[in-house]
């Protein structure tokens, strides 16, 4: 969808009209302070072509907060209902578009949905609706870009606005239709064919509710609430597009420091939804975080249990071998579907496998004790006979899909509880734990890791040679 509406804007550019004539100023993208509201939805097609009911709807809010002839700043705001939603910090936004570069027309900081298809989730980018012809449109007119065939069918209405209808064609077929109003610079409907999954094919949907005009001191506070969000996005220094709704502990302190302010400020206006939003997450999350420190506190300085479990191939461990070893124990599904990023962070967990167990040199690390690293797939069914065999084929093929270098032990959910179940106070896996040569637990951490691409697991990297060099 990026290039394609880049596209047809750089065809509004070049082929419709190009530059003005002399003497004459081009007019705005579209006004300072304009808002759109859109409503939609994505539905599943059937093979007879007929339409699923809706399994997702969502509202978008648009404020166009600067513009002039080459340039606009959009902020959106997306909310979404059913298959699946952003975490609340995904949901809103800025971004700005100019002519000269079409392919910041629809950057990727733009709003899309988080269509989750039950094997995994997919990401639609929505199209951006504004569209900017310096010349208008005439009936008939057909224009090629790239692969893709633009035809202006002609003149219709949707309700009350008078529009052109404009048909998009690839070679796959009629991709897109829009309904672009005749006398300002937005689409007032929009068709299009999303697939996703194993090609299975769905239809976005949205429509134009309303048009407002913003005045002057409202768009000003409206520009310093898009500002702040953005202020707040580098602080919380958190990867865009990420899907979890947890965020880390200093994260957490961080919105604790600001989310009473941006309460306060974004009341009243076109950010309160998020405001609120937040507030409800971070209760949520932060009563979570109070619970997981209880099982930290529960576990961390003692010895586990009596167990035993056994793994694919040879793999196996008991709690008679913990002793003299730095042991450290990946407790997550290992399922090959849905195979959502981070994937566990099992790359870089193998990346700690290669450098302090399978390249440990034994002269020049006599001093610190052996360390192993366990991956534990967590599968209810491997306590079932009927999905046992299931449930490890789908743990090995992610172990060749990932190439793991590390053994994987199996559990049907009991070795997990008697390592304290995070699941049980609402928050997910991955648990990483940690025992130490005394056989004690030395690190207890829920969750993904804080990671850059450089440094990888740094916080659980430095755990493990702390701790192999305390068996000194």
């Amino acid at each position: 969808m990026t290039l394609l509406h880049a596209a047809w804007l750089g065809v509004c550019l070049h082929t419709l009209g190009g530059a003005p004539a002399e003497g004459q100023g081009a007019p705005p993208a579209i006004e300072p302070g304009t808002k759109l509201v859109y409503r939609g939805q994505v539905a599943r097609v059937n093979r007879d072509r007929t339409m699923c009911e809706a399994e997702k709807s969502f509202r978008l809010s648009l404020v166009a907060l600067a513009s002039d002839a080459q340039n606009v700043q959009i902020g959106w705001l997306v909310s979404e209902t059913g298959r699946g939603a952003w975490p609340w910090i995904e949901r809103a936004g800025r971004f700005g578009a100019t002519r000269q570069n079409e392919v910041a027309v629809y950057p990727a900081d733009g709003p899309s949905l988080l269509y989750d298809r039950g094997e995994a989730n997919s990401v639609i980018g929505v199209p951006l609706p504004l569209v900017w012809p310096e010349r208008p449109l005439t009936a008939g007119r057909t224009w090629r870009a790239g692969q893709r065939e633009f035809r202006v069918r002609g003149p219709d209405t949707v309700g009350s606005y008078n529009v052109w209808v404009i048909e998009v064609v690839d070679p796959l077929g009629h991709e897109q239709t829009w309904w672009v109003d005749a006398e300002r610079p937005f689409v007032v409907k929009l068709e299009r064919r999303v697939f996703m999954g194993r090609g299975e094919e769905h239809r976005l949907t949205m429509q134009l509710q309303s048009v407002e005009q913003l005045g002057a001191a409202t768009l000003q506070r409206t520009r310093d609430d898009f500002a702040a969000l953005e202020r707040l996005r580098g602080a919380l220094a958190r990867e865009r597009q990420t899907e979890s709704p947890d965020f880390t502990s200093a994260q957490i302190a961080e919105l604790r420091r600001q989310l009473p302010k941006l309460r306060r400020q974004w009341a009243g206006g076109v950010l309160e939804p998020l405001i609120k939003a937040a507030r409800r997450d971070f209760t949520r999350q932060a009563g979570r975080d109070n619970d997981v420190a209880a099982l930290v506190a529960r576990f961390v300085g003692r010895p586990p249990g009596r167990f035993e479990v056994e793994g694919l191939g040879n793999a196996r461990l008991s709690s008679d071998e913990l002793k003299g070893r730095v042991t450290i124990l990946h407790f997550w599904d290992y399922r090959d579907q849905p195979l959502k990023a981070p994937y566990g962070q099992v790359g870089y967990l193998d990346f700690l496998n290669e450098k302090h167990v399978r390249r440990r040199n034994p002269m020049a690390d006599a001093s610190r004790a052996e360390v192993r690293i366990f991956g534990v797939a967590v599968r209810r069914q491997l306590g079932d006979a009927t999905g046992r065999r299931a449930a490890i084929r789908s743990v090995k093929k992610l172990r060749s899909f990932m190439n793991l270098g590390y053994p994987i032990l199996l559990d049907d959910g009991r070795l997990l509880k008697q390592f304290g179940d995070p699941q049980t106070t609402g928050a997910s896996l991955p648990l990483y734990v940690v025992i130490g040569p005394d056989g004690r637990v030395v690190h207890y951490h829920v969750g993904y890791y804080q990671v850059n691409h450089d440094e990888g697991l740094k916080e659980l990297d430095d755990v493990i040679a702390a701790t192999a060099r305390s068996a000194r």
